[in-house]
């Protein structure tokens, strides 16, 4: 399922990248589907932060739009997506009832994106936030799928 609330997520909750790409930066080999447990950085420090990245006419702030993207991490590095992660989900998990059956799903907040780098200390990770283009994916997709249609 996907996202269509702009209010989700919660900054400093958790969530979750999966993809198929490298696994450290100056990595080339893929070595097949993987996935890490980040933190959603509150929109303000992620624009801290690239703010302080890049020339300082063109700090890389300039391209991040909070309504447009999420940020994530583990604020200590080591963990990360990579290059070959993009278009891969960023998610987290919910539990629905059904017909009186509770079940977990997974909905799909984000779209990996960008970053500098893989895994650096204090660098997050920049996702597409998927509340913000559910109207073009309805478009492009069919009939929306969301967590209403699954409590429904």
């Amino acid at each position: 399922m996907i996202n269509r609330d702009a209010g989700v997520p919660a900054d400093n909750s958790a969530a979750r990248a999966s993809g198929y790409g490298v696994i450290t930066e100056n990595h080339f080999f893929l070595d097949g589907a993987r996935s890490v447990d980040v933190v959603v950085v509150p929109p303000d420090l992620c624009e801290e932060i690239f703010g302080r990245i890049g020339p300082p006419d063109e700090p890389l702030s300039n391209g991040h739009v909070p309504a447009l993207m999420i940020c994530a991490w583990v604020p200590s590095g080591g963990c990360d997506t990579c290059q070959g992660d993009s278009g891969g989900p960023l998610y987290q998990t919910t539990t629905v009832e059904t017909g009186g059956a509770t079940s977990t799903v997974s909905v799909i907040i984000g779209v990996t994106s960008w970053s500098v780098g893989c895994a650096r200390p204090g660098v997050p990770g920049v996702y597409a936030r998927i509340s913000a283009y559910t109207e073009w994916l309805d478009s492009v997709i069919g009939a929306p799928m969301s967590m209403r249609a699954a409590v429904a």
